[in-house]
């Protein structure tokens, strides 16, 4: 029997910059603060704070042991409030979601401002089953906040739900495992597969009628007819 995916409301860090905190962790509402801290050492210029909220969280296990997540969203936005102390240098703001990036700016690092991260408000992810599973951040906000003066990122992290499948693979007879760790019908464009028979002709093998997930057994097609491959020990 398949499990639940492991969801997670929760920050996952790549580089903590300076005093980065997490706060929420374990609700949907959560907030991370840093501060912008530049170079020239000559101060905190900006007290930074990254919101994101989460609503209806649903989840469906598929037939292939993938898991599709889906959400709301509210909320995603940064906030930068200038502390007075002056600096010429400024911060490049960048953020993903699903690995698509959402947001990119250059910004003065002593400025104030609200920024809309643009992250959409609802959202649907498949994590794929493995036979080693990790925490997945597809439905966080990969967060990165860089002093443009600097080689090493200033602040980097996820920041929402985290979700882990902790299904291995479920293997199906009649289907195959494509680069994106999910099971693939053979009945589908381009899905056949086949074998040499004794007689030197290639036969077709693929599962009729619906796609794998639907359960079908997979089927052998030779002499221009179907044939439904039995379970081992079945006439």
């Amino acid at each position: 029997m398949a499990l639940a995916p492991i969801i997670q409301y929760d920050a996952y860090i790549i580089s903590p910059g300076y005093n980065l905190a997490i706060s929420g962790a374990g609700t949907p509402n959560l907030t991370a603060t840093y501060d912008d801290f530049p170079t020239d050492a000559s101060g905190v210029v900006a007290h930074c704070t990254l919101s994101i909220s989460y609503t209806n969280i649903q989840y469906v296990i598929n037939n292939d042991n993938s898991i599709t997540v889906t959400g709301d969203i509210s909320g995603a936005q940064l906030v930068r409030t200038a502390t007075g102390v002056s600096s010429s240098q400024s911060q490049l703001i960048t953020a993903l979601f699903n690995g698509d990036q959402t947001f990119s700016q250059t910004v003065a690092s002593a400025s104030s401002g609200t920024y809309n991260l643009n992250i959409p408000s609802s959202f649907s992810v498949t994590v794929p089953p493995s036979n080693n599973p990790q925490p997945q951040g597809p439905a966080a906000i990969q967060f990165r906040n860089d002093n443009t003066t600097s080689t090493s990122p200033y602040d980097e992290f996820y920041l929402g739900i985290l979700i882990t499948n902790p299904n291995p693979p479920d293997y199906r007879p009649g289907a195959i495992l494509d680069g994106s760790n999910l099971w693939q019908s053979h009945n589908r464009s381009g899905g056949t597969s086949h074998i040499l028979t004794s007689g030197g002709t290639w036969s077709e093998m693929r599962t009729e009628g619906a796609p794998t997930a639907m359960g079908n057994p997979p089927s052998i097609r030779k002499n221009d007819a179907w044939y439904n491959m039995q379970n081992i020990g079945k006439e």
